[in-house]
């Protein structure tokens, strides 16, 4: 199979991992995810990715930003390639964006310039934008590992780790107790002294 037909099948199933994901709650603006794949996965750094959508069986996971705007993610896609006799292989693409022609300011464009679109309020040239962008990152997997021992030993760590929380958490209390203490004995002496004038 030759590469544009395995882009093209790949663009596919990202459409449709993407549409599935698209509704009232996760709001995904498809050609601005579709656009950059399209035009840039011919480019040669990412030739070890295209063999192995090629090779591979491989199986797409959306992922949804939920920095709440505070980051330039629109959501990432995991890709995981099913190897024989091995790890699976993992990739990532997060969607995101470039910011283009901010030194031009926001847009002054009317409808007399050169190719002025009414639905877009812009002539789309020269102006401040974000043009939709992806990052594609290999994920390798040093190792893997769990904690060694039974449950029983897990407390004892679970307590050394928690111990000094817990030691600040109590003298915190104490403190305060303290504090309280002290403020009722004013309070106190404060009565006693108001009792000793009216026996006087």
């Amino acid at each position: 199979m030759d590469k544009e037909k395995v882009i093209n099948m790949f663009i596919n199933d990202v459409k449709e991992v993407l549409e599935k994901e698209n509704g009232d709650v996760v709001k995904i603006d498809l050609p601005f995810m579709v656009a950059p794949l399209l035009q840039n996965l011919y480019k040669e750094k990412y030739s070890e990715f295209i063999l192995n959508l090629k090779d591979y069986y491989y199986s797409i996971d959306f992922i949804e930003d939920t920095s709440f705007g505070y980051s330039r993610s629109n959501g990432k896609l995991k890709i995981v390639f099913y190897l024989p006799n091995t790890s699976p292989l993992t990739y990532q693409i997060n969607f995101t964006y470039e910011e283009r022609n901010k030194q031009n300011g926001y847009c002054q464009c009317n409808y007399e310039d050169e190719g002025y679109r009414e639905d877009k309020e812009c002539c789309g040239h020269d102006c401040e934008w974000d043009a939709p962008s992806f990052e594609l990152t290999k994920i390798v997997e040093i190792g893997s590992d769990s904690f060694e021992g039974d449950e029983h030993d897990y407390w004892d760590y679970e307590d050394v780790f928690y111990f000094k929380d817990n030691v600040k958490a109590l003298e915190e209390e104490q403190e305060k107790i303290l504090l309280e203490i002290d403020s009722y004995n004013e309070r106190l002496m404060s009565i006693q002294q108001k009792l000793e004038a009216l026996k006087a």
